[in-house]
């Protein structure tokens, strides 16, 4: 707890991580978050089994709060009653980290966080990774662009296909993005490719499409789309299906970008000897000269690149030093 003069004693965190829902337990949280004791910036229920009805509770206490700049509700059991007691509690918060991962929200869940999601200024990462989220509720992102500024957006696990991204590139969102998390999301090839068709005007530094079903052709001709675009650091292609000449074709994409491009192809495969040896069978690559040209044409330099690009304060900061995101 830190000293801030005239004012009430500030606690940078508030954790209380897998403690289950207790009542009494959110009846005190609810107390100390109103500010009758101290100020937190970060809120951690993380694992507490949150449903619908302790969210009600909780959300009471978040009603003008203007403290709080992190709210972690991953891996908790909020539906849609429980988002349209957040979208109230958040109304006119300064939140500027909100993590929803893992949990139950839904296309109408979303659908009440849209107001919120429409009006804050200040939110810049939003998590919403495995919450059942369909087309219905990708059409609700445009919302995202119209006074914010949200700079990374993690959707993972969900089921947006082809048609949510399409929806996704329609939306301004695209243009202040910064890091996309679309991984296991069954976009395939021609998900991959409308993803190229927007992101010549985006400035994206990391770009996640694992685990989509990806062959070689859908990713030349994304990687074809990139000649043009200097932003693009990094691009996690793991557990697609790539195979050897996928990564020939992919290499041939990107020989001529003014800026290198760092590609993930394989997972856990820091060499080109690990690839030979382990003989991954999630992209197939596993022909050492295929693999060793297009790391070559990735130059690891980027990552220092990236790293400075995040300094300064930014709620991004430390994004490879946590795998890949910042919330990971």
């Amino acid at each position: 707890m830190e000293p801030t003069g005239d004012r009430r004693p500030v606690c940078n965190e508030l954790n209380l991580t897998a403690n289950g829902h207790d009542d009494n337990l959110l009846v005190e949280t609810e107390a100390r978050i109103r500010g009758m004791t101290v100020d937190c910036t970060t809120i951690d229920f993380r694992c507490c089994r949150l449903d619908d009805e302790a969210m009600e509770l909780l959300c009471q206490a978040l009603v003008n709060n203007k403290s709080i700049t992190t709210l972690d509700l991953r891996s908790n059991q909020i539906g849609e009653t429980g988002a349209q007691h957040l979208a109230r509690g958040l109304h006119e918060s300064t939140i500027h980290k909100l993590l929803l991962g893992h949990n139950r929200l839904g296309d109408k869940g979303l659908k009440h966080l849209a107001g919120f999601l429409a009006s804050s200024i200040t939110l810049e990462v939003l998590d919403l990774s495995d919450n059942d989220i369909g087309e219905i509720g990708m059409r609700l992102l445009p919302s995202l662009s119209y006074k914010g500024h949200c700079a990374a957006l993690d959707l993972t696990g969900n089921h947006i296909g082809v048609a949510g991204i399409r929806f996704l590139g329609d939306s301004g969102i695209s243009r202040s993005l910064r890091i996309l998390a679309l991984g296991n999301n069954s976009i395939g090839d021609d998900g991959i490719i409308s993803i190229g068709s927007f992101l010549w005007r985006s400035e994206l530094w990391l770009l996640d499409v694992q685990s989509n079903g990806i062959t070689g052709k859908g990713a030349f001709e994304f990687t074809r789309c990139l000649t043009g675009n200097r932003s693009l650091l990094r691009l996690s292609l793991k557990h697609n299906c790539i195979q050897d000449e996928g990564a020939r074709e992919i290499t041939r994409a990107i020989e001529h970008r003014q800026t290198p491009l760092y590609i993930d192809i394989i997972e856990s495969a820091s060499t080109e000897q690990t690839v030979v040896e382990d003989q991954p069978e999630h992209n197939e690559v596993t022909n050492e000269q295929a693999y060793s040209r297009l790391q070559n044409e990735s130059n690891k330099e980027n990552m220092e690149k990236l790293r400075r690009a995040l300094l300064g304060g930014s709620p991004l900061t430390g994004v490879f030093d946590r795998r890949d995101f910042p919330w990971s």
